[in-house]
């Protein structure tokens, strides 16, 4: 359903914007548009609501999590946030709500949308809620989106394989999914028209893995030619060719995992760079039971390994991959966005930050440089200014979108989305964040999962 949002200017710096019927979104708007010119062109102050790039903002809440008071929902905002054609003095916005049952909050990779933004997939029900940040779901949901304005789910699929993470591929026609499912850890969805339609699902053992190695993530190469799956349990990350020549659905080890090589670090989630040579994978921080800082690392991936034959009669390949930097982040680390040599994380703890009961905490994002040679920076990290739960960039690649909850750290609260100009840095100068005036409410706990197409 459709809804519309109206402002009127209340002094020469805000704009607030109120929804016409109950429970939705908010709106606080203020600043001087910005400029972008070209592809990764960067703004040279905080961004305004008319330069933000796409078609819209889209982000899942768990909006009956503990304290929340909402109703799970996916919610899809019409860009530009500020419609110029109303002029100064008011500010139009369209966005929509689709009911979609969730239990996934705070984890990344429950939603996956085509980069052409007409459809996409989530990991919907309520199963069991999950005690812990390794939750999984019921199964995939695809999602409608060639309408933004009126999203349709469509049907549930992989029912029983408790989904933990999902990816479309580059192409949008296979989907990547890391499962919480003995003996089908990894699976690959085939996908025509935006709906699954067959695939395959591996055990890690037959993949030359530890049956026990917990598929937590997924992430594809930008090539489509590779998909890298995080293993919490081994605390490592192994690396896949998917072989489609067949007319069927193979995955091959390319190289040896790599392991992280730090006990009290769990990896949880990770991405490729742009130019698909470096892998970035975040850690959680665990001791003794207790969360900890987390930590980032980036791998240096070999696409152009060359192929020995192995002691079991068939090809493999001797691929290099290593560790090569390293760098702390903020406590239960939720989000990661890699963009050329910034990698921008997302916490929600500062690392200096009290975890007692029932104390207020706000979380950090910690933005980081990526050198010529592999290392990371120093971290430079901001004030989330609540509960950071996702991040994303939008189509330009110059603004930063944050979803975060205004509340403390025990639950609940409103969710919102927070925008900032991304400032690429240099070597060990880790760049900067420029923060808008405005924020966009979105309901009740926003959470890993906040997509601009």
């Amino acid at each position: 359903m459709e809804r519309r949002l109206t402002s009127v200017r209340s002094n020469a710096r805000t704009m607030s914007l109120r929804a016409l019927s109950a429970g939705c979104v908010l709106m606080a708007l203020a600043g001087t548009l910005g400029g972008c010119a070209g592809r990764h062109a960067e703004l040279e102050t905080a961004p305004s609501a008319a330069s933000i790039a796409g078609r819209y903002i889209a982000t899942l809440g768990d909006g009956d999590a503990s304290n929340a008071k909402g109703a799970d929902a996916l919610t899809v905002i019409r860009l530009p946030i500020a419609d110029s054609a109303a002029g100064v003095s008011q500010w139009d916005t369209s966005f929509a709500q689709l009911p979609l049952a969730n239990t996934m909050t705070g984890q990344p990779g429950v939603v996956s949308v085509s980069s052409d933004g007409t459809f996409g997939f989530a990991i919907g029900g309520k199963g069991a809620t999950p005690t812990t940040w390794q939750g999984a779901g019921d199964g995939v949901v695809s999602v409608d989106l060639t309408d933004p304005m009126g999203p349709k789910i469509g049907t549930m699929s992989m029912m029983g394989m408790r989904p933990r993470s999902i990816a479309l591929s580059p192409s949008g026609t296979l989907l990547a999914v890391a499962c919480d499912k003995p003996g089908a850890q990894v699976a690959i969805g085939r996908v025509q028209n935006g709906v699954l339609e067959g695939g395959a699902a591996w055990n890690l053992g037959d993949l030359g893995l530890s049956e026990n190695a917990g598929a937590y993530s997924v992430a594809w190469h930008p090539s489509g030619r590779f998909v890298a799956v995080v293993l919490s349990e081994s605390k490592s990350v192994a690396f896949f060719e998917v072989d489609q020549a067949s007319g069927g659905l193979g995955l091959a080890a390319w190289g040896s995992p790599v392991m992280l090589g730090d006990t009290d670090q769990t990896p949880a989630f990770g991405t490729f760079s742009d130019d698909g040579n470096t892998f970035v994978v975040v850690s959680q921080g665990f001791t003794g039971g207790a969360p900890t800082p987390g930590s980032v690392a980036t791998i240096r991936f070999e696409r152009d390994a060359k192929m020995r034959p192995g002691a079991d009669g068939r090809d493999f390949a001797d691929a290099a991959h290593a560790v090569i930097g390293r760098g702390p982040v903020g406590i239960s680390p939720t989000g990661l966005v890699v963009r050329g040599s910034s990698v921008v994380v997302t916490s929600a703890r500062g690392a200096n930050q009290g975890a007692a009961a029932g104390e207020d905490v706000g979380g950090v994002i910690s933005l980081m440089n990526i050198a010529s040679d592999g290392r990371l920076s120093a971290a430079r990290e901001f004030d989330a200014g609540g509960l950071p739960m996702g991040v994303s960039l939008d189509m330009s690649k110059t603004v930063l979108v944050v979803s975060r909850v205004s509340a403390a750290a025990s639950g609940g609260g409103d969710g919102e989305l927070v925008f900032y100009t991304l400032r690429s840095g240099r070597n060990d100068e880790p760049g900067d964040l420029m923060k808008a005036d405005f924020t966009v409410g979105v309901g009740s706990m926003p959470h890993g999962a906040v997509i601009v197409r």
